[in-house]
This record gives structure tokens, C-alpha cells and sequence, in this order.
């Protein structure tokens, strides 16, 4: 999170653990920001090349990655390989671009914690309530944390976040 990927996983695999054998059969979620790829607020087809290269490299191939590289609110590249537990079965997934429900810029007070919230959505979205991927970054991705100062003052309600998808549709 928030760290240039590649680094983050010669860290995992140096530890000793065993992460590089483990990486083929786990399925990971790495989300970082634009600031850490050098492009923000740039090309999406430039962002979305790097996030294919990446996911073609010696690190990135043929291990189960699902990349999110956030672009403040310009959205995010999205894309990677998913391995279903029950089925076995793998699904590639070509990196694209989701547009997230934009929040009224004069609303927002404070960005500190989004990532985090956006986080914390897309695990309880994909993991605890077993949502598609794109119901899960639609949940995660409203910023609506954005609208109160410090990182948890006004954590948004499961209500209001649906409010503000259903404002979208």
C-alpha cells in the first residue's frame, strides 16, 4: 500500500517465509497510488501500459495479483489474475479504468485516511459481504471520508455509502 509494488514484494520474497512459492497459489490485493508509479493526474492509457507491463514482468506473471493503482479523484487502473478457492480456476482480468461517484469538490475537507477507507471498503465488500469486483470498487471508491477532517472523524455508514452509489446510477 502506498509503496512502489516491486520493492514491496522483494521484501516478501527476501523475508525467508517462503512468499515466493507461496505467491502461485495466493491471491493478493496490492493497491497504491499514481504517486508511486509517477504518473498522477496523467494519461489513463499510460497508467493502465505500466499496470500490463507489470503485471507481464518476472515479478508479476503468473501469480494471482489483483493490481489498483488510485489517481485521487481521477479514478483508477484496475486488472490482474484472480484465482477462485472453490472452483481452482484462474481469470485474467485486462487492466481497465473505473471512474469512481465523484464527491462535489467544495464538499471535500480532508483526504487523510481515504485510502485506508477505500481499503477497508473493498475487504468488506469483497471478503466479508462476497460482492462481484466491481460492486466492491463501487462500494469502496466514494471518498466520502473525504468530507470531515482526520482519518476516522466521519467514517461514513454502510446507508450513506449506498445513498451516494445509488446517487450515481
Amino acid at each position: 500500500m502506498d509503496h512502489e509494488i516491486d520493492s514491496v514484494i522483494k521484501e516478501l520474497v527476501n523475508s525467508g517465509d517462503g512468499v515466493l512459492e507461496n505467491l502461485k497459489e495466493m491471491s493478493l490485493v496490492y493497491q497504491s497510488s499514481s504517486d508511486w508509479f509517477g504518473n498522477k493526474n496523467g494519461d489513463k492509457q499510460v497508467f493502465l501500459t505500466t499496470m500490463k507491463e507489470w503485471l507481464q514482468s518476472n515479478i508479476g506473471a503468473n501469480k494471482y495479483f489483483l493490481l489498483i493503482l488510485t489517481d485521487s479523484k481521477n479514478g483508477f487502473g484496475v486488472g490482474g489474475t484472480l484465482r477462485n478457492y472453490k472452483t481452482g480456476e484462474s481469470t485474467y482480468i485486462e487492466p481497465y479504468w473505473f471512474d469512481p461517484v465523484q464527491i462535489p469538490s467544495d464538499k471535500i475537507v480532508d483526504s487523510t485516511g481515504a485510502g485506508d477507507a477505500f481499503r477497508a471498503g473493498l475487504i468488506y465488500s469483497l471478503i466479508y459481504k462476497n460482492q462481484a469486483l466491481n460492486n466492491s470498487l463501487q462500494f469502496a471508491s466514494g471518498g466520502l471520508n473525504c468530507l470531515s477532517y482526520g482519518g476516522n472523524s466521519g467514517t461514513p455508514t454502510f446507508k450513506e455509502i449506498l445513498e451516494l452509489i445509488n446517487s450515481k446510477q
